[in-house]
């Protein structure tokens, strides 16, 4: 299991602005922080709990393609590259759903039965 910060660090280096070994800036950090918890509140509101405090490895990679795809705009990533983590991140976003499902709520159920 992974954390919310190991996922901040995984995608500076995806997208090219950190080095393997190096450590994020707090700038950077709360940037991208900011991009992780708006892509995981996306997916709470479609029905999809990621707790960031301990993402499943199952889902990690794929995640970190999805956030990345939103990082690098902000980071001056060429257009190229921008284009290719978008197509990554739409296939990563159908496995994310496909692996962690919508999480049911407990609200009541209305059923008739007559």
């Amino acid at each position: 299991m992974a954390t919310r910060a190991d996922l901040i660090t995984a995608v500076m280096v995806h997208i090219g602005e950190l080095a393997a070994g190096e450590t994020v800036s707090a700038e950077d950090s709360s940037d991208v922080g900011r991009m992780v918890d708006n892509t995981v509140g996306t997916y709470s509101v479609d029905g999809f709990f990621i707790d960031t405090t301990k993402i499943p490895d199952f889902i990690f990679e794929e995640l970190k393609e999805v956030v990345s795809a939103i990082a690098a705009p902000a980071f001056e990533a060429s257009e190229q590259e921008v284009q290719r983590l978008l197509i990554l991140s739409r296939k990563a976003d159908r496995l994310i759903r496909n692996r962690i499902g919508p999480q049911k709520g407990h609200e009541p159920v209305e059923a008739n039965y007559f």
